[in-house]
């Protein structure tokens, strides 16, 4: 229930679906139905897009701040596995 807006009962319902079909005839009810349900449809995922739009922009903002680390723990396991290459291949020779 909303504060404000009055309750709607059957009859009310009835006499609203009468004088919408008298407005606007029987053949552009059922087009009128399926453009409205339409833009319920868009309505609800646009809103649902916007959510997404936020979450993602938020994991980008933290995925920001995590690639200067990650490289340099990257930059830190190639720097070892040059020296294991290095101290091997020095093995070997010797």
């Amino acid at each position: 229930m909303i504060p404000g807006f009055p309750q709607l009962g059957v009859l009310e319902l009835l006499i609203l679906l009468a004088v919408i079909l008298l407005f606007f005839g029987a053949k552009r009810l059922p087009q009128l139905g399926r453009s409205l349900g339409r833009g319920i449809r868009e309505l609800r995922e646009g809103l649902a897009g916007a959510a997404n739009d936020e979450d993602e922009a938020q994991e980008r903002e933290k995925d920001e701040e995590k690639p200067s680390l990650n490289k340099a723990a990257r930059d830190e396991s190639v720097r070892l596995k040059k020296d294991e290459t290095n101290t091997g291949a020095g093995q070997k020779s010797s």
